[in-house]
């Protein structure tokens, strides 16, 4: 009953994250909404990664300035974690910084602007 259950939850979780992150803004916004800590961390990452390539391969270009790439990251403030307390923008932000990138992040709303530069 228990692994049914758990099952459930991650189709919902796919289903969620599906319909409030479409094609159009692949590249420029993910919005985290309902993942769990694990899911979130490796697809931003695997995100960031992509778009690092796409951005050097010139698949696509820049939606900020010449060099610049500004991608969104919605964390939200994590009032339907246990306690309230959210752990995803923590562990996001732990990411970024893991990652060296350069960021401005809100940890109160869970909101993060990252700069990619394009080399």
């Amino acid at each position: 009953m228990e692994r049914k259950n758990e099952q459930g939850k991650v189709k919902r979780e796919e289903y969620t994250f599906s319909q409030i992150n479409n094609i159009d803004s692949y590249y420029n916004s993910i919005d985290l909404f309902g993942q769990r800590q694990v899911g979130a961390v490796n697809i931003t990452q695997a995100r960031l990664v992509e778009i690092k390539k796409a951005l050097q391969s010139r698949k696509i270009k820049p939606n900020h300035t010449e060099n610049d790439h500004i991608f969104k990251i919605v964390a939200h403030k994590g009032n339907g974690s246990a306690g309230g307390i959210g752990v995803l923008k923590y562990a996001i932000e732990d990411l970024l910084k893991e990652m060296q990138c350069d960021y401005y992040g809100d940890l109160n709303h869970g909101v993060f602007l990252v700069r990619i530069k394009v080399k």
